[in-house]
């Protein structure tokens, strides 16, 4: 049965050195609203555990995307229950994002009636 649920898909990662490289791909977003967002999985990069967040219809503004990388590592740290100001995880990451959209699938082709 086909699905038509949003979906992420990391690729294949390849580390090497300091320099991890990876893809996600995003499908079946259409049916998100502004605010709502899909996730990669967890992708082990630099020692840590980062996720890929995509909002389609924008996060804090509905004309725009919004493309998040967050340390998966420092949203699971439940910190330090007596003095919750101080870090207990750091994660830092240098990026560079590429976005290859797909072009919209082309409808039956037209024919010219007449001459």
């Amino acid at each position: 049965m086909f699905s038509s649920r949003p979906y992420a898909s990391v690729g294949e990662v390849e580390s090497e050195g300091d320099l991890t490289k990876f893809s996600v791909t995003f499908g079946r977003v259409r049916t998100l609203s502004f605010g709502d967002k899909i996730q990669s999985s967890p992708v082990k990069a630099g020692g840590s555990s980062w996720i890929v967040v995509y909002f389609p219809k924008g996060f804090t503004d509905p004309d725009y995307a919004s493309l998040y990388i967050t340390s998966n590592d420092c949203e699971m740290d439940e910190g330090d229950a007596d003095n919750p100001d101080k870090i207990t995880t750091q994660a830092f990451a240098s990026i560079k994002v590429e976005m290859t959209p797909e072009p919209p699938t082309a409808g039956p082709e037209k024919k010219k009636v007449g001459g």
